[in-house]
């Protein structure tokens, strides 16, 4: 069996959360934790279907 370290950060995102905010009429904030919502919950499936064996939030937008 073979394993993998992934990183995963969502770069850039700051500016586009900005950008789409004004649009929307929502906060920036309130668009960048939806997007992390939705990789937490991406993440929590691969992990209860045995893809993956651990991940960490090791900053506000970035796993290992």
């Amino acid at each position: 069996m073979r394993y993998f370290i992934v990183y995963i950060d969502i770069l850039g995102f700051r500016e586009i959360a900005k950008n789409t905010a004004g649009k929307l009429r929502v906060t920036p904030e309130e668009i960048r934790q939806n997007y992390r919502d939705r990789v937490l919950d991406r993440l929590n499936v691969s992990k209860d279907m045995k893809y993956i064996l651990h991940f960490e939030e090791i900053s506000l937008d970035s796993w290992l």
